[in-house]
């Protein structure tokens, strides 16, 4: 890849096979809704006021901006645990911390939840610390899919397929802005060609660079049949959890743990620091990123450290509904960090 070439959304590979079905999503809002579950209770008290909240046709980051004058503070005394879409019905929590007086905090936050249109104020309580993003254990979706065309033998094939198998753990579109715009920026930013960026357009492009590296390793993967599979040298993340080992042939069980999701292939989430992949893996890996020129060394510079994410992610809970002979109508969650988009990709030849 040249330097100052665009990086392509639309390219990378498929589980199975690109789908043959056609069908619309978010053709309204309530089409697409997002009902975030934190997985822990709340203390009752302390200086931060958790609130959640239902928006319609918003984005979370206006959202914080919103509690903030609300409430008087800065907007970095406002947490959320993640982005979530705009176009959709999403219900997630933010914290809000209470410099003075925790009843006028929540008076101010619940007068702007009532004056705003397309948010609801579902739940409040207290806590002792800030949301930290990523602090959030599911996200549980309801979608319809509507205007169906293709042979419906397929679709329910793929629907058995991703119950079972899962699909690739890929970033979704919005994570990097519109036509790729946020890696672009990252680009940009790493070469010198933009000289400065806020917090947030610095967070998001950041996030978006790693986030096409790993996709692009991840699609490189999948188009290997010889290396789908567990590899010596991989390194192994226990699912549902961020823990991972170094699969060094010990453990003669371990593709029946991976067959059965006890266990999901890795790739990085690029940053600073050797790779802990070996063998013939950490050679794969490294060759990939080589061909990447811009991003990987702008990571490394900024700070970033090497992690890893699963290469799979398998829906939970997954049930779905036929309506009115085009319509689909799907329900699963996914733990955090996973992407519906990923999900609906496999499925169908989606457009919004």
């Amino acid at each position: 890849m040249t330097e100052g070439a665009a990086y392509p959304l639309d390219s990378w590979a498929y589980r199975s096979s690109p789908p043959l079905v056609k069908g619309r999503v978010r053709c309204e809002s309530a089409d697409f809704t997002v009902r975030e579950e934190l997985g822990f209770e709340l203390e009752g008290k302390g200086k931060h006021l958790w609130v959640y909240i239902e928006k319609t046709d918003l984005n979370t980051v206006d959202v914080s901006r919103g509690l903030a004058r609300a409430a008087g503070i800065h907007q970095k005394e406002i947490g959320f645990s993640g982005l979530k879409d705009r176009k959709a019905v999403t219900s997630q929590w933010f914290s809000v911390l209470a410099e003075l007086d925790s009843k006028d905090c929540f008076q101010r936050v619940s007068d702007y939840c009532a004056q705003q249109e397309g948010i609801r104020l579902l739940e409040a309580n207290y806590h002792g610390g800030k949301l930290r993003k990523g602090s959030h254990k599911f996200n549980h979706f309801q979608l319809r899919i509507r205007e169906l065309s293709g042979e419906s033998s397929e679709l329910e094939n793929r629907l058995e397929q991703i119950q079972t198998n899962g699909v690739p753990n890929y970033f979704g579109p919005q994570r990097f802005g519109r036509n790729g715009k946020n890696t672009v920026t990252a680009q940009r930013w790493f070469t010198g060609d933009v000289k400065r960026l806020d917090r947030l357009a610095r967070s998001m492009a950041l996030s978006s660079a790693r986030s096409w590296i790993f996709n692009q390793v991840v699609s490189e993967r999948l188009q290997r049949p010889a290396l789908r599979s567990p590899q010596i040298g991989d390194l192994l993340m226990l699912d549902g959890t961020q823990s991972w080992f170094l699969n060094d042939g010990s453990d003669r069980h371990i593709l029946d743990r991976w067959n059965s999701g006890d266990v999901h292939i890795t790739a990085p989430m690029w940053g600073a620091g050797d790779l802990e992949t070996e063998s013939h893996v950490k050679e794969f890996e490294e060759a990939v990123v080589s061909e990447i020129e811009t991003l990987p060394r702008g990571l490394e510079q900024h700070g970033l450290r090497q992690q890893r994410r699963a290469m799979t992610i398998v829906p939970k809970g997954m049930k779905w509904q036929f309506m009115n002979g085009n319509t689909l109508q799907l329900q699963f969650a996914l733990q955090k960090g996973g992407f519906a988009t990923a999900v609906l990709r496999e499925l169908i030849n989606f457009y919004e």
